[in-house]
């Protein structure tokens, strides 16, 4: 009994996590930002993976929604297992 009860709570916090994480992403982004800053996600080639391409595609939404001088500021180093920077394949993406 206690078994199912820890399993239904489980997947209960696992769907409310997953609906959360859903509507987080598709928030509409009204303020106005001076910087925009995308922190790394780690390569394992030449090019960024979907997740770090997800966040640049977001930031690329919200600079494009801004009327001030906004900035991308991509943030990351280069792991030893990193072919080139990550920043600078952020870059190359932008």
């Amino acid at each position: 009994m206690w078994l199912a009860i820890l399993c239904l709570s489980l997947l209960l916090t696992f769907i409310c996590y997953l609906v959360w994480t859903v509507s987080y992403r598709n928030r509409s982004y009204n303020k106005e930002v001076d910087i925009i800053i995308v922190l790394g996600a780690g390569i394992f080639t030449e090019f960024v993976t979907p997740m770090l391409a997800a966040r640049l595609d977001r930031a690329l939404d919200i600079y494009q929604q801004q009327a001030s001088a906004t900035k991308i500021i991509v943030s990351s180093g280069q792991g030893p297992d990193e072919p080139i920077p990550e920043a600078l394949a952020m870059q190359r993406y932008l």
